[in-house]
């Protein structure tokens, strides 16, 4: 009997203990110090080259909690959270679920300064668990180049095993307010379905009222493989409600319509392009952007293993940058992008009063970026300089100088 005793207590023992153990663990993760803690030492463990900064947290690991600020680094890439409240199911992890019903970040800046590498094409975006998320974003900024500015932000994701969903509730940029849905698949051929619907307003070009707009973009295709191709598809024109009488001046407002096919893993992305468009405006579309009123079209079409492109564009509202504006009256060009090279075969351009006529090539690397120098003619037809001060403003007139310092042509 005694035998049989200890034996139940050597069995017992070890599951009491284990028990206990769970116990204490699960009574720790509802402290209000444990997500603190949490961070703390999971900061330790991050791989070489990372870092994790929490300040200013309070709550659980079972509830969630809030994080004053929350700054995660890594090789040059920089993302910074600012007044971060988070909710989320532990219990999901057990069936292989990552659950967190409530992310709401105040301020999220992203600084990307890591080096350029070459895109390698994916064969599989596959996760070791099913998610499901919902988030909220305040304001959200991009450092760039090029900087983007949102605010706004909502939407959800999620990924159920075999599927990417990320849906877009809503997002302000600029004035126009926007809402997306894209659905990936999780395993070759990686197959993108993306569709994007806004709704902005624009001046109406010698009128104090504005014009509502609509805007429509979707990209398709497959992402697998070096050879991957998107086809692409944006519009953007008057609000069916809000159309103006055919012939009048509103008639002229903002229009553009764009079509692409695009290979994101190749060093020249771009395999073909057309766009046309008519008093364009870029504050209208892109936080920080000159006033514009542009009108024109620009192609790119397949010229053997590389292409060729055009662009002829007039604008309606040209002035000094430092009015926010874009000295530009009008502008006429071809280039080529040829064996890595960009290749200005003529470029002729009214600004600020004079024409600038380029012909020449920039070299780049095998990423598509630029590597070399520049190499070609250069030359300006000056106005007088009063004029071109007040065309350029005066705080470009330096870069001016320095962009065409022989008016009467250089070879570089």
């Amino acid at each position: 009997m005694k035998r049989r005793n200890l034996f139940s207590w050597l069995v017992l023992a070890p599951l009491i203990v284990l028990a206990g153990l769970l116990y204490s663990l699960w009574v720790w993760t509802g402290v209000d110090t444990s997500l603190a803690s949490a961070l703390s030492q999971a900061s330790r463990y991050l791989p070489a080259g990372q870092t994790l900064v929490a300040e200013d947290v309070h709550g659980s690991l079972r509830e969630g909690g809030r994080i004053g600020h929350l700054r995660w680094e890594r090789n040059g890439l920089i993302m910074d959270a600012r007044q971060v409240e988070l909710g989320w199911s532990p219990v999901a992890l057990l069936q292989r679920r990552l659950q967190l019903d409530k992310l709401h970040i105040a301020q999220l800046t992203i600084d990307d300064q890591s080096p350029t590498a070459t895109a390698s094409a994916p064969q599989g975006v596959v996760l070791p668990f099913r998610v499901s998320l919902g988030f909220i974003i305040d304001e959200l900024r991009w450092t760039g180049p090029p900087t983007l500015q949102a605010s706004a932000l909502s939407g959800r994701y999620r990924f159920d095993g075999n599927h990417h969903q990320l849906t877009i509730d809503g997002v302000q940029i600029a004035a126009g307010q926007y809402h997306a849905q894209a659905s990936l698949l999780a395993r070759a051929p990686l197959t993108l379905d993306l569709q994007v619907q806004g709704a902005l307003t624009a001046p109406v070009p010698g009128s104090s009222r504005t014009l509502p707009l609509v805007a429509t973009a979707s990209a398709r295709g497959n992402l697998a493989g070096q050879d991957a191709v998107l086809g692409v598809q944006a519009l953007l024109q008057p609000a069916p409600a809000g159309a103006p009488p055919a012939g009048s001046t509103a008639a002229q407002a903002m229009q553009a319509t764009v079509s692409a096919q695009v290979s994101p893993w190749s060093p020249q992305p771009v395999i073909r392009a057309d766009a046309a468009f008519t008093q364009l405006d870029l504050a209208t579309l892109w936080p920080g952007a000159p006033l514009t009123l542009l009108t024109g079209t620009v192609r790119v079409q397949p010229d053997g293993n590389d292409w060729q492109g055009q662009v002829q564009v007039t604008n309606g509202l040209s002035g000094p940058w430092d009015k926010g504006r874009l000295p530009l009256d009008s502008a006429l060009g071809q280039v080529r992008y040829d064996n890595g090279k960009w290749v200005i075969e003529a470029l002729s351009a009214n600004l600020a009063g004079g024409r600038l006529q380029l012909q020449g090539q920039v070299g780049t690397s095998d990423q598509g970026v630029v590597a070399g120098g520049w190499q070609g003619k250069a030359r300006h037809v000056a106005p007088a300089r009063p004029a071109l001060a007040q065309r350029v403003g005066p705080r470009a007139m330096e870069r001016w100088r320095a962009a065409v310092a022989d008016p009467d042509g250089a070879d570089g």
